[in-house]
């Protein structure tokens, strides 16, 4: 009997890597670039969201309208993400990220992906700063390919379905991040959410969101093998 193959649909800030603020001191360079040093993020909601969507609610609150607003915007924040990536050491990884993603792609039956609110141009910076191939994901979803994070989780199965020739079953997808958004997502697909402890979320908090299993981190990745197996 042929196992099934699964998908697992990585989030890249706070769950494989930790970029120390170095994405939102970028945005904020090339919109006070753009927009004038009063321009501001404060109060707007970083973690689990959508790089669009973090500029648009920065925007309203300035009163700036317009789509050109965020093509500017967008292309000046990629500007100064690279530069201020090349400026400082390598981004660090989370515990076990590695050693995980070896054994992963090590077996057969498993397609890595991520699922990012990093716009589809950032997320290959941040993780090439933090030594991991964007290569190694053949199916991705990022920030401002969809409207909400849930839309993210659709556009990756329909990407692996055109790569592989075949859908797969929501059961057999794991979305895998730090925040209740991550675990929104993939229940709002019925797809496996599981959470790690690793952001600005506790274990308690991402089970208390509706997880259907959390880690501390994955320098212990047994609990997520065992599911492999189980899904």
């Amino acid at each position: 009997m042929t196992r099934p193959t699964y998908l697992l649909l990585f989030d890249i800030d706070g769950t494989l890597l930790r970029s120390d603020g170095v994405g939102r001191g970028a945005m904020q360079s090339a919109a006070a670039r753009l927009f004038g040093e009063s321009f501001s993020f404060q109060g707007v909601a970083f973690a689990g969201n959508l790089d669009p969507l973090i500029f648009a609610e920065a925007a309203q609150r300035h009163q700036l309208v317009g789509d050109d607003h965020h093509d500017r915007f967008r292309s000046a924040y990629v500007q100064e993400l690279s530069e201020s990536l090349s400026r400082r050491p390598p981004i660090p990884l989370m515990p076990g990220v590695l050693e995980l993603l070896d054994r992963l792609k090590a077996m057969p039956q498993v397609v890595l992906g991520l699922l990012s609110g990093n716009y589809a141009q950032a997320a290959p910076l941040k993780l090439a700063a933090a030594g991991i191939n964007v290569g190694d994901f053949p199916v991705t979803a990022f920030g401002d390919e969809g409207s909400l994070r849930q839309d993210l989780v659709t556009l990756a199965m329909q990407r692996y379905l055109r790569s592989r020739g075949e859908a797969i079953d929501p059961r057999q997808v794991l979305v895998i991040g730090d925040t209740p958004r991550d675990i929104e997502a993939a229940r709002a697909h019925g797809c496996v959410a599981v959470g790690v402890a690793t952001g600005g979320h506790s274990a308690e908090e991402l089970q208390a969101s509706g997880a259907d299993l959390v880690l501390e981190d994955f320098a212990e990745p047994g609990k997520l093998l065992a599911l492999l197996a189980e899904v």
